[in-house]
């Protein structure tokens, strides 16, 4: 797609945003028992604006419910960070559907292994993006 394309196709999709949070059949159950800033917090991701896009599709930094799975997307410096929290086991093909679906298609992304202290401390599984040649012509 060329640049006109992409821009049209994020504007359309801020266009048609609704601002709804959708919540996956996991969480139905669960949100009379979630807590309110938890909930606001999704509220605020699901209104804010994309705010980039690709051949894929169009993302944004925030917070997600996907699957069984709580999804935290943010970017520092340019660069972006994935985190998935889950009461259930975070298996390598979730890791990978999170991270197709809500980071765009040319992040180099890594999952680091601090000291057993950082591991145990840290919840759930974090990816980092690895900067390379395609960010730094941005």
């Amino acid at each position: 797609m060329s640049k006109e394309e992409l821009q049209a196709k994020l504007a359309k999709a801020n266009a048609e945003n609704k601002g709804m949070v959708v919540y996956p059949e996991y969480f139905k159950k669960k949100k009379k028992r979630m807590r309110p800033d938890f909930i606001k917090k999704l509220e605020e991701t699901a209104k804010a604006d994309f705010t980039d896009v690709d051949d894929y599709g169009v993302y944004k930094v925030g917070s997600f419910l996907y699957k069984n799975a709580f999804v935290t997307i943010s970017k520092d410096d340019g660069l972006w960070t994935l985190h998935v929290i889950s009461e259930a086991p975070i298996g390598l093909p979730l890791i990978k559907e999170v991270r197709y679906k809500y980071l765009p298609n040319n992040l180099m992304m890594a999952q680091i292994f601090g000291d057993r202290a950082e591991a145990n401390e840290i919840k759930g599984v974090i990816l980092y993006q690895i900067p390379n040649g395609e960010m730094e012509a941005e």
